[in-house]
C-alpha cells in the first residue's frame, strides 16, 4: 500500500520532468534518416522518433521536443509536443492505482491549478500492457497545456510517459507512434504485471493548496 509520503518520494525519482532539468544537456540529432533511435542509459528499452525532433539523454531523464531546437525554460507551450520518459525500480501498486498517484503527486508538487484529469485506460507501449491518462492543467507560471501520462511495467521497471503541448494541439502530436515504436530490451511478451481494474477518477480541479 502506497501513503502520499511515498508517493512524494517516489515522484522525486521517477516524475522529475522539470524544464530546468530538462534543458540542461545539449541536443542529439541522427540526420539522414526519416527516425531516430533512441536507447535509455539502462538499455532497458528503445524507441523511434522522428530525425527531425531533438533529443536529449542523461542519466535520469529522456527528453524530446518535437522541433528543431529545444525552447529556453521560460518559453511559451507551443504546438510541438514534449515529451519526458523516466524509469525506475517497479512500484507494488497496480499499474492503473500507481499512475494515479503520480499524476497526483505531480500536480501538488508543481502546484498545477485548474487540473482535470481523466480515468486511467488501458493501452500498450510497445507490445506491453499499460495505463494512460488524459491530463489538463496550468502551471505554476501561468502556462496551460494538454497531454497524457502512460505509465508500463516490464523487466521490473516502471517507465512513466509524460507528454503535452498548448491546449489543443495534443492530438496528432507523435503519442500513438511513440507507442507503437517502443521495443523493449527486459522482460518478455508474457510477463505478468498488476493491472487492477483502474480507480474512481478523483475530482482534482480545484486549485492545489501550498
Amino acid at each position: 500500500m502506497s501513503s502520499a509520503p511515498h508517493r512524494t518520494v517516489r515522484l522525486a525519482v521517477l516524475a522529475t520532468f522539470v524544464f530546468a532539468a530538462a534543458l540542461l544537456a545539449g541536443c542529439g540529432l541522427l540526420g539522414g534518416s526519416s527516425t531516430q533511435t533512441i536507447t535509455d542509459p539502462g538499455n532497458s528499452y528503445h524507441f523511434d522518433v522522428p530525425a527531425s525532433w531533438t533529443t536529449t539523454v542523461t542519466s535520469g531523464m529522456i527528453t524530446i521536443y518535437g522541433g528543431k531546437e529545444m525552447p529556453s525554460v521560460d518559453a511559451a507551450i507551443d504546438k510541438e509536443p514534449w515529451y519526458f520518459i523516466l524509469s525506475a525500480k517497479a512500484s507494488e501498486s497496480d499499474l492503473a492505482t500507481e499512475l494515479t498517484g503520480l499524476a497526483e503527486a505531480r500536480a501538488e508538487s508543481r502546484k498545477w491549478t485548474k487540473v482535470t484529469m481523466g480515468k486511467p485506460v488501458a493501452t500498450k507501449l510497445g507490445n506491453t500492457k499499460a495505463y494512460e491518462m488524459d491530463l489538463k492543467a496550468t502551471d505554476e507560471t501561468k502556462r496551460s497545456f494538454e497531454g497524457k501520462l502512460l505509465l508500463a511495467r516490464r523487466g521490473g521497471i516502471d517507465v512513466l510517459i509524460f507528454g503535452f503541448t498548448k491546449p489543443g494541439a495534443f492530438k496528432g502530436s507523435g503519442y500513438e507512434d511513440l507507442k507503437k515504436d517502443f521495443f523493449w530490451l527486459v522482460g518478455s511478451d508474457d510477463e505478468k504485471t498488476a493491472t487492477q481494474t483502474a480507480p474512481p477518477t478523483k475530482d482534482v480541479s480545484k486549485p492545489t493548496k501550498k
